[in-house]
Order: C-alpha cells, then structure tokens, then sequence
C-alpha cells in the first residue's frame, strides 16, 4: 500500500525568475513545522525561523488502510521527537561541496527500540517537504524544475519490516493532482504490482494521478550504506509519464499548471510492533533550481560539456522538451543550431 497524498493543499505557485526555486535553497534555515498547528502531535523547530513566515513541513502519515490515519490526525499520525515515539528529527551542522554552512536533517523510524504506538501493520510515511501551501515555496512551473540532494542510508535488523526512500515531486493541472515518488531505495521485502522495470504502482482518477518508481532503472538508485547526490530533472520524468498514459497532458499548456511541492522521505511498514529494523535516512545540499534547457549538466552554464551530454543523450529522440529547442518534438541538428546560437557559452 502507498500514501496517496491527497491530504495536501495543491495550490498555485508563483514562477521564479531565479535559478534558486523554493524557499530554503541548499537546506541553510532550521525552520520546520508539521502541518497543523494546535492538532495532536504538532511539531515545531523554530531556531532559524524568520519574518517571512516561511518553513519546512515534516509530514507523518501512519495507517493500516489507505486514508485512516493511526493515531493522530492525518499528516501528523505520529509525534516526532518525543521519549516513546519511534520518529525522530535530527538537524545536525553540515558544509556542502564549496565548504558553505548548511544542515543535514537525519529522519529515523526506530522500531527496534522503540515500539509502534498503533502496534504491526502499519505503513509510516515520513517525510521533509517544501510545500506551497504550507509556507514553503514558490517554485517555477513543471517543465522547469529541477532537484538536487545529497541522500544517505543506514539500516539496522530490517528483517520484519518493508521499507523504501525517495524523492518526490507534486504538481497540479487541469482539476488533477499529479505526483511522482522515485524510490531510490527498496527493500526485498517491498512489493512491485506493476510489470513496467520503472513503475511500482499506478493511480488514475479524475482527482489525483500518482506513480510511484523504482529509481534504479533510472539511474537513481542508493545501497545501503552509500551516500550521493541525486538529480532529478523532473520534466523529462513527467514527459515519459504522459507518453505512456500514466499522467494527462496539460491541455492549455505548461504555463497553466503547477509545481505545489518537493519532498524526500521514507517509508516503513512494520510487521511486528517492536524488533522491526530501524532507517536512518539523511538530507542534505538539498537544492530546487529552475531547470536552464541547455544546461545539460547543471552547473548554471553552458558550455562544450553539455553539448557532449545533449549529443549521446537526446539526439534522434522525439517529445524530449528539455532539448527540443524548436518544439517539433524531434530533436535533430535545427536544435543544435539554435543551441549553439542562443545558449553556448551564455
């Protein structure tokens, strides 16, 4: 069973015009808080919190059936920090690659020594979200966002337990919320219902339309024990999503929708209510950026390095809308021209 996130606000986002999207690029502001204040678990870490009353979201959804939230109120199932609760939050001092301050947010789910308040059998979804509707962005529209993060994994005794991380994007268009969440991490014990190597699960109504990935077949994939940084262009995901008839296309357009929340979380279904394994999963460097077409390799320029990449990855391929320049939905030497035009070395 997945969570399916329709507890969330899908609300309008504001483009930037920046290449930084979101409000906390890089993960530099302790300033966190669950999504209902003056509800059962509610949480707060307030230490760097300033006057734009901007924050990060940790979200809890703990349940046995889809929507019935175990304890709490959905979205905050399960308090985080407390003495008996098997979640906590840790923001520990960290530099990124240019030796520049920021944090690293460890979430564990600890059911080794702790034990579940709602006893086996349930699927704890645990995760740290820049969400529009809950102080968090603005972000620029889907075909234009990018994520980048470092992420780690421990796990400890995870025998009678699933679990899997990943990271997430969250949209909204034409009366639909979409959303995609790339595990790039499972267990052997997490099950995949769907025949597709990229896919795990499908939801399609006339509400929500959610995918849940296996991250390995594209390339977005961490062992246990690993630490790296992941990137996901998010377009070219969605784009191949639409293709197949997962996601609807936009019918007015890229510039009427959405992008209304990122996250990066976990999720454990215990079988046992004590001796389940515990996750340690850490954040960090984690930075939403506007997605800049000929940037091939995200390093905020364009240059030969990125001609390289375009050439092996997108020539002769059609809807590729990151390197279809012309929008002719074929990728060919036109592109390149205008690539070479307008964007090398700009």
């Amino acid at each position: 069973m997945i969570i399916v996130l329709l507890f969330l606000f899908f609300l309008f986002s504001t483009p930037s015009l920046a290449i930084d999207s979101g409000w906390d690029y890089n993960l530099t502001k302790r300033c966190l808080k669950s999504p209902h204040p003056g509800e059962i678990n509610y949480y707060q870490d307030l230490t760097q919190c300033g006057p734009d009353n901007k924050n990060w979201t940790v979200a809890v959804q703990s349940e046995k059936s889809l929507g019935v939230s175990c304890g709490g109120t959905n979205n905050q199932s399960v308090p985080v920090n407390t003495s008996d609760s098997p979640l906590s939050l840790d923001w520990i001092p960290h530099q990124d690659e240019q030796g520049r301050p920021n944090w690293q947010v460890n979430l564990t789910t600890d059911l080794t020594t702790k034990s579940h308040p709602c006893n086996g059998g349930n699927f704890t979804w645990y995760t740290l979200m820049d969400h529009v509707g809950l102080n968090g962005g603005p972000f620029v529209l889907p075909d234009k966002i990018s994520t980048s993060v470092q992420v780690g994994l421990v796990q400890q005794n995870n025998q009678n337990v699933a679990t899997r991380t990943f990271v997430a994007w969250q949209g909204f268009w034409d009366g639909r919320s979409h959303a995609i969440e790339i595990n790039f991490n499972l267990n052997s014990n997490w099950g995949d219902a769907n025949p597709d190597p990229d896919i795990i699960q499908i939801i399609k109504n006339d509400t929500v339309e959610y995918v849940v990935m296996n991250g390995k077949p594209l390339n977005l994939w961490l062992e246990v024990g690993e630490t790296k940084t992941l990137t996901v262009k998010w377009i070219d995901i969605i784009n191949s999503l639409i293709q197949r008839g997962y996601f609807s296309s936009p019918q007015n357009g890229w510039q009427n929708t959405a992008t209304t929340a990122l996250f990066v979380g976990s999720e454990v279904n215990n079988f046992t209510t004590t001796n389940a394994g515990k996750t340690i999963l850490s954040i960090s460097n984690y930075r939403n950026t506007t997605f800049l077409p000929a940037d091939a390799n995200s390093d905020s320029k364009t240059d030969l390095l990125d001609f390289a990449i375009w050439k092996k990855e997108y020539l002769g391929k059609v809807n590729t809308q990151s390197a279809d320049f012309n929008h002719d939905n074929l990728v060919n030497l036109l592109d390149f021209g205008i690539w070479k035009k307008s964007y090398l070395l700009n």
